[in-house]
């Protein structure tokens, strides 16, 4: 009987043992899946990062191109301005030669008399 038991005793501590080596064994796999989800985690942190500095970036260049496309609206709108009063100096200048060519024919005209 003691001989049964200890043979039972022995089957247990061996069995505890395999137990023991199997905890052992899924713990360590399971400590290198939290290192590499860890590891994923710190990657995925620094990826946001980076996708957070570029997203300000994108904003900044946004914001110049908005300032710079309403100075761009501004001189456009300023240069058909200088370009109605060319149009209007033009204008006025072909008047001007246009009365003097009149002034200079009647001048002719009474010097002939």
């Amino acid at each position: 009987e003691t001989r049964t038991l200890r043979a039972e005793i022995e089957g247990l501590n061996a069995a505890n043992e395999n137990l023991k080596m199997a905890l052992l064994e899924e713990s360590e796999g399971k400590n290198r899946a939290v290192s590499e989800a860890e590891s994923l985690i710190a990657g995925l942190q620094v990826l946001k990062s980076e996708r957070d500095s570029s997203g300000r970036k994108v904003t900044d260049l946004n914001s110049t191109l908005e300032e710079k496309e309403e100075k761009a609206k501004w001189l456009i709108s300023e240069l058909e301005e200088t370009r109605g009063l060319v149009e209007e100096l033009r204008n006025s200048a072909d008047d001007n030669c246009a009365k003097m060519a009149v002034l200079l024919s009647e001048k002719e005209e009474a010097n002939r008399k």
